[in-house]
Parts: structure tokens; C-alpha cells; sequence
């Protein structure tokens, strides 16, 4: 079995078999062995998926190079509150509609109505710390979203890489225990620097070396 269909097939596990397993509910072998699951003896054109994954030696380059500091969120980042309306207030349109949701980059639906804030930015759902980067200008619901744009122009992977330090805090937030605003000014992030500046070259090497970065940058690029 080569190294494509491996890849396949752990993607098919993650996205239709892992929801019929839980803590109380564990995988176990005479489970699993009962599972159906897509057979290869058709003529399949796999995109040849290892072909686009970094290698572990451009990997490791910007990762051993690197010092590190730890920066409050705030220094980089203005962090407001989000504006709008209810998705059952508008008509159906072409403007993202972000709302607390942990899929779909947050968007509860496409509404009819301008944008209130510009893309790129960060979006923060207060109930469960999910964090995405939005490419698309967009608007939110009236309560439970933060907006963290940064304060300088900077590489979509920063917004990146800080989406991604965020969702390390996501177990300390629930519907009892909401991020606020001077909870996240609180956050202090670990950066790839030193003497206090941040190494965004090193940042940016960061995503340069995952596999689909190419495909979401030129996406972005483009409006889509």
C-alpha cells in the first residue's frame, strides 16, 4: 500500500468512522474489524499528496535556528468586540456571517448586508476559544465574538500562528467562563525571536513547510 492511500485512508477514519467512539465508547479490535470501509480494487487517480509535504530536514531548519520570547497579545494585536445582527435579521447574501460556531471558520451563513470588519483578521468565539483567520471581509453577531487585527501589516502566517497559540487556551473557556478582553490581554504568546522582536521569517517558515500553505495563500490572494 503506498504512502498516498495510507494518507487516504487515515483521512476517511478521521472524517466518517471517529464519531461512532467516545471515552465510553472506546475502539477495540472486534469493533473496528466490522467497520466498512472503501475498497482500492478500482482504477483510482490519487493525488500524489506526499509530493507536497515538507521534508523532515526543511522542517526542522527554522525550528533549530530559532530563539523564542513571550509577548501579550496586545502589543501586536487591537482587540475589539464584534458588531451586527442575527442571521434570522438579514437576507440571504455574499457576506460572511460569523458567529460562536468551532466549524466552518466560524461562519453561520452569508447575509446581505456590507462588511463591518476587514479580512485579514482573527476571529475569537468567547464561549469556547475557538479561534479562525478570516480572508474574506466580513461581519459577526451582536455578543460572544472578539476581532484581533493586528497592528501592523504583517504575513497572513503570523495571523496564522497566533490562531494556532490561541486554541492552546481554549480549555480554560466555557458558556460559565467566557474570554473577556482583559483575559486575552493577559495571554502571553511564545514567538520565534529575540531581545524582544519577533523572527517573522521564522514565522513564516513555519507554514512554508506545511503541506496546502501554497493553496490557501494563493486562495487569499484572490478573494476566495
Amino acid at each position: 500500500m503506498s504512502f498516498d492511500e495510507l494518507l487516504f485512508y487515515s483521512s476517511y477514519f478521521n472524517k466518517y468512522i471517529r464519531w461512532r467512539f467516545s471515552y465510553g465508547r472506546m475502539v477495540k479490535p472486534d469493533r473496528i474489524k466490522r467497520l466498512e470501509i472503501p475498497t482500492l480494487n478500482i482504477d483510482i487517480n490519487f493525488p500524489q499528496i506526499s509530493d507536497y509535504l515538507p521534508t523532515p530536514s526543511n522542517m526542522n531548519t527554522h525550528i533549530n535556528n530559532s530563539e523564542y520570547i513571550y509577548l501579550p497579545i496586545n502589543e501586536i494585536f487591537d482587540i475589539r468586540k464584534g458588531d451586527g445582527d442575527y442571521i434570522e435579521n438579514f437576507k440571504n447574501g455574499n457576506t460572511p456571517l460569523i458567529s460562536a460556531k468551532g466549524v466552518n471558520n466560524g461562519i453561520i451563513g452569508y447575509v446581505d448586508r456590507d462588511p463591518l470588519f476587514q479580512a485579514p483578521s482573527i476571529t475569537l468565539d468567547r464561549v469556547s476559544g475557538n479561534s479562525f483567520v478570516q480572508l474574506e471581509d466580513f461581519l459577526t453577531v451582536p455578543d460572544d465574538i472578539f476581532i484581533l487585527k493586528s497592528k501592523e501589516d504583517v504575513d497572513l502566517s503570523v495571523l496564522f500562528y497566533m490562531a494556532s497559540c490561541l486554541r492552546f487556551y481554549k480549555w480554560q473557556f466555557s458558556f460559565y467562563r467566557k474570554v473577556t478582553i482583559p483575559m486575552i490581554n493577559n495571554f502571553e504568546i511564545m514567538w520565534p525571536g529575540k531581545e524582544g522582536e519577533i523572527d517573522f521569517d521564522a514565522v513564516k517558515n513555519i507554514f512554508d513547510n506545511n503541506y496546502g500553505w501554497s493553496y490557501l495563500t494563493l486562495g487569499a490572494e484572490i478573494g476566495h
